[in-house]
């Protein structure tokens, strides 16, 4: 089944963040690789691209000497790869064009595989495991903090300029879990991987003797994490930037990416329940 290297690619990126069992991850995401070629949804001409895009994490973490062409390779190809610009690179929709309310615009879920190479990429070559030894009690309680204070931030902006509204409602289960999936393995992990884990922490090493490096970091990700809502409109790109801070913002308080990962689900999880979703048809 096509669903099946999809599937396998979500299960080698769980495998080695609970077991930090690196070949076996790589056994999987090769045999996930292998079914993608054979269903199309992955061709030959994608690949140097992915190699270029790992070998330039690589040697972004390893090597000093290369620091500067590292970063912009890996710059231009996780974007291009989010943008779905990269050639070789076929969708597969789950869902199409369904509406969830009268409010709201048409929603589609498809998978792609440009987009999670992302995430497995950074997961791999950076080794970001589970901490067993580490207190998650407080950093739940900050994650939860920063939820509220996201919400109270987003949702007035949002609902004031039109781009959503009030929306209750309970999707089938079938869609939620479909939802979540897309959500969290497709979408959330790859964005913080490549906006906070790489790129804010790169440009805080960037400007080390800047004084306030952290809050230059934090506001030049965040904009650039609106800016790559370009699709949505200015308000959808602002909405983002605003979000962008606090995701960036929980990272920096816990330094643990797992805070902006679950964060940003979280919000996009509200977004679905309570407000139009996608996006509001008035």
């Amino acid at each position: 089944m096509i669903i099946s290297s999809f599937i396998l690619v979500v299960i080698s990126i769980i495998n080695f963040y609970i077991t930090k069992k690196t070949n076996l991850s790589y056994i999987l995401l090769f045999i996930s690789l292998v079914i993608a070629l054979y269903y199309e949804n992955i061709t030959f001409i994608a690949l140097p691209f992915l190699l270029i895009l790992g070998i330039s994490i690589y040697a972004f973490y390893n090597f000093k000497k290369y620091k500067f062409i590292s970063f912009s390779l890996v710059v231009l190809l996780s974007i291009a790869l989010a943008a779905h610009i990269i050639p070789g690179f076929q969708g597969y929709n789950l869902i199409e064009d369904i509406k969830l309310s009268t409010n709201s615009a048409p929603y589609s879920i498809w998978l792609s595989f440009d987009k999670v190479m992302i995430s497995v990429l950074f997961i791999l070559l950076c080794k970001i495991s589970f901490e067993d030894n580490y207190t998650w009690v407080l950093t739940l309680k900050k994650i939860f903090l920063y939820w509220g204070l996201t919400l109270i931030s987003l949702v007035p902006i949002a609902i004031m300029v039109d781009y959503l509204v009030l929306d209750i409602k309970l999707p089938s289960f079938e869609f939620i879990v479909i939802w979540s999936f897309k959500m969290l393995f497709f979408t959330v992990l790859a964005e913080e991987l490549f906006f906070r884990y790489f790129l804010l922490n790169a440009i805080k090493e960037f400007a080390s003797k800047y004084k306030y490096k952290n809050h230059l970091a934090l506001f030049v990700s965040s904009l650039l994490f609106g800016l790559a809502h370009f699709g949505g409109g200015f308000e959808y790109i602002f909405l983002a930037f605003i979000a962008g801070l606090f995701y960036g913002a929980v990272y920096l308080k816990t330094n643990k990416i797992e805070s902006a990962i679950l964060l940003h689900f979280f919000i996009n999880f509200v977004h679905l329940l309570l407000l139009s979703y996608p996006y509001a048809i008035l």
